[in-house]
């Protein structure tokens, strides 16, 4: 439970982590019934009002851990995933956790490997956790997100691969036979290797200078021929989006 107004942004902040995190959340107004419950139990002096005058976020987790005043990171600790130390080592570092991070982690980890996995946020990626995949190796019937999600963190974690969240690699340095990943609080990870597993961003349509083609993420185009769709780029994203463009061409015919 986040209680806080709706419109602050702190407030927007926390739920989208709370989001992320797959857990069922609810927000309510400091002078809702609940919400007035919950701030009778917290500390006046930590929740002094702030200069508009609406008393300070307050993050229920479970009975008995309550953040009073809370920043993301305070969040994301409390929901099992520990703050970064001043300098971490390991062999591999991968950078991205989303599926193709986490599903990295857990094959080098599983060989034996001290992995370490950083992200800016909570594993998952671009993946809706409310959307149900249907194109993963494994599953055949398919498999909701949030399952997806939830199930490779447990492997990763059952493998030994750390977590270093609400964390953004700022630069990667040659450093000694390894590399040296700086991240955004000033932190440190050394790792003999780096795997980059980022993923991808979506961005305005872009025309290439191919005719009839456009970035993957976007509407396909098509060339002279109506049967022919040419996509660019994002592998998966590329061939669904060139398959949905053919399935409209066909059906219109």
């Amino acid at each position: 439970m986040v209680v806080g107004r709706p419109g602050d942004p702190r407030v927007r902040a926390l739920a989208a982590v709370a989001d992320r995190s797959g857990r069922p959340y609810v927000v309510h107004a400091p002078d809702s019934a609940a919400g007035a419950a919950v701030m009778a139990g917290a500390d006046p002096v930590a929740l002094a009002a702030g200069a508009d005058g609406d008393p300070q976020p307050v993050v229920v987790v479970t009975e008995g851990v309550v953040l009073l005043d809370p920043i993301e990171l305070d969040l994301v600790e409390a929901l099992g995933f520990p703050r970064a130390p001043a300098h971490t080592e390991c062999e591999i570092a991968i950078v991205g956790a989303g599926p193709a991070g986490l599903a990295a982690a857990i094959g080098v980890a599983s060989a034996g490997r001290r992995t370490v996995v950083v992200d800016p946020q909570l594993p998952g990626g671009s993946l809706d956790r409310s959307a149900r995949v249907g194109d993963y190796l494994g599953f055949p019937e398919g498999i909701t997100a949030a399952e997806l999600i939830d199930r490779a963190v447990a492997q990763a974690r059952a493998a030994g691969v750390g977590f270093l969240l609400t964390e953004r690699v700022e630069e990667i340095l040659d450093h000694g036979d390894g590399r040296l990943l700086v991240l955004t609080s000033g932190a440190t990870v050394r790792a003999r290797a780096v795997v980059l597993a980022t993923g991808r961003r979506p961005r305005p349509s872009v025309e290439l200078s191919l005719p009839g083609v456009l970035a993957a993420e976007h509407p396909v185009s098509t060339t002279a021929d109506p049967a022919v769709a040419v996509a660019v780029g994002a592998g998966a994203a590329a061939a669904r989006r060139a398959l949905d463009y053919l399935t409209a061409a066909v059906s219109t015919d």
